[in-house]
């Protein structure tokens, strides 16, 4: 699902794992829950645009992926744990 500008994830509803593609090069990944808290993040490969997340241990439910690029700018997108 893409929110925003290009940022997308499959599979969407995931389970275990998904990978997001950005498009462009991403600084920080974090993976926010409905309450708005951060409980997971990742610092991609300098230079990476795309990253395998790690759903593991996660309850069900709807979570909330934002990348930030090098910039400042960030892309967000909606996934469903499932």
């Amino acid at each position: 699902q893409e929110v925003g500008s290009t940022l997308s994830l499959a599979p969407n509803p995931a389970h275990g794992r998904s990978r997001f593609e950005a498009g462009e090069v991403v600084r920080r990944v974090e993976l926010i829950d409905a309450n708005g808290h951060a409980v997971r993040h990742w610092e991609p490969s300098i230079g990476a645009t795309s990253q395998e997340l790690s759903l593991d241990g996660l309850a069900p439910g709807p979570y909330r992926v934002r990348a930030t690029l090098p910039d400042g700018r960030v892309r967000q997108a909606n996934l469903v744990v499932d």
